[in-house]
Formats: C-alpha cells, sequence, structure tokens
C-alpha cells in the first residue's frame, strides 16, 4: 500500500476575558486548633470583602490548605544547629475568576489590601471558552493537512483515497496569561484611589496533526 503522510499546522490568537486573582493567606498559632480557626477567620475576612461586590462565597475557590508544624532552626550555645518547633501555621491558596473588568479589579485590590488580613496576591488572564478555542486550533490543523494532501497528491499526479492512519499529541491547552504580582506597596496609596489600567496581550496557541493517506 502506497501512502502519503501530510502535518496540518495551526494557530490562533485569543482575547483573554476573564480575570484571575490567587491569594495566599498564611497565619501562625500556637496550637494546631487555634491555627485552623484562625484560617477559617481569615477567610471569613477575605469572603466578606467580596461579598460586598457582588460576589457569594462559593465563587472563591479554595485551591490548596495545609496546618503544618511551624519549625524555627537556630544555634545553641555550643554553636551546635538545632531545631524546634514553634506553633503552628497555616497556608492557604485562593482563587477568584470574573469578567475582566479593570475598574472593579482596581476596587477589589484596594478593598482587600485595606483589610487586617494581608494575601500576596498575583492576577493571571484566562479565555472563559477554552473548550471552545481548543476545538477551533485542532479543525484549523486539521483542514490545513487536508489541503496540503490535495495540493500534494495533484502535483504529483496521484489520487487520495482513505486516510489510514492519524497522529494527534495533546499540547498545552492552557487558555492563560502569565501572572502579575501586586505589590502591597502599590495598594498603599494614603489619599488616592488606586487604579489599574491593564490590557493582557492575546494568549497564542500552536497545535498540529498528522494525516496518513492511502494514494493510488
Amino acid at each position: 500500500m502506497r501512502t502519503i503522510k501530510v502535518i496540518g499546522n495551526a494557530s490562533i490568537s485569543v482575547r483573554p476575558d476573564l480575570t484571575n486573582i490567587t491569594m495566599n493567606l498564611s497565619g501562625k498559632s500556637a496550637k494546631y486548633e487555634e491555627c485552623v480557626n484562625k484560617s477559617a477567620l481569615d477567610l471569613n475576612v477575605i469572603s466578606m470583602c467580596l461579598m460586598e461586590f457582588g460576589f457569594i462565597r462559593s465563587e472563591l475557590k479554595t485551591t490548596s490548605f495545609n496546618v503544618s508544624p511551624n519549625v524555627e532552626s537556630y544555634y545553641d550555645n555550643d554553636n551546635k544547629y538545632k531545631t524546634k518547633t514553634n506553633g503552628f501555621i497555616y497556608h492557604m491558596d485562593l482563587k477568584l475568576s470574573f469578567k475582566s473588568d479593570n475598574d472593579k479589579l482596581s476596587k477589589i485590590l484596594e478593598s482587600i489590601m485595606k483589610l487586617n488580613v494581608k494575601p500576596t496576591i498575583n492576577i493571571f488572564y484566562s479565555v472563559s471558552d477554552s473548550k471552545g478555542c481548543e476545538r477551533e486550533l485542532i479543525t484549523k490543523a486539521v483542514e490545513e493537512a487536508k489541503e496540503k494532501a490535495l495540493i500534494i497528491a495533484e502535483c504529483c499526479d496521484v489520487k487520495l483515497k482513505r486516510i489510514v492512519e492519524i497522529n494527534y499529541t495533546k499540547n498545552n491547552m492552557d487558555f492563560t496569561s502569565d501572572s502579575y504580582e501586586v505589590m502591597p506597596q502599590a495598594l498603599k496609596c494614603a489619599n488616592e484611589h488606586f487604579k489599574i489600567d491593564i490590557e493582557p496581550e492575546e494568549i497564542v496557541k500552536q497545535d498540529n496533526v498528522t494525516l496518513i493517506y492511502e494514494i493510488e
């Protein structure tokens, strides 16, 4: 059986339409139970703040949470390196997503940074219809492979028959931008409102599909 192999390559550029805020909270207490309770109280402070902007509790996602002994290192009087446990510390990662709106983003960040709870904040952008974008990208790659096959067959004076093999390895289809760290110092504006005016770059993704045709 004679065959011809073609590779279809495609790329798309997509404008992000979702803003994502990630927050890392941490706190320390002398006892394990106290540390767990503190994490719940700190989370509630953040949640109540976001409710003022129309969010409900379920929209604030907890992506990771752990409580562990707070181990400190030191040198004793004989200059020997030692460690000791000094209470417990919790770490919690949170994520909030909403339709991109720089004015809303600015107000949310300004409000959060006025709280007694001080999370580390990062921002990244993503595409709401990532599945649709992935489908479009694969469709374009297949169409290009078919077009290449037709051109090659015509130029070589052969006839395409059925597709006997399809090879496809899924690439990274995470339609998200790089993250931006929000520095707390930038948000502590004593007598002026904090304003963010970010225009995120379009997210570019590439993919390819290999088709093998039988020819006569």
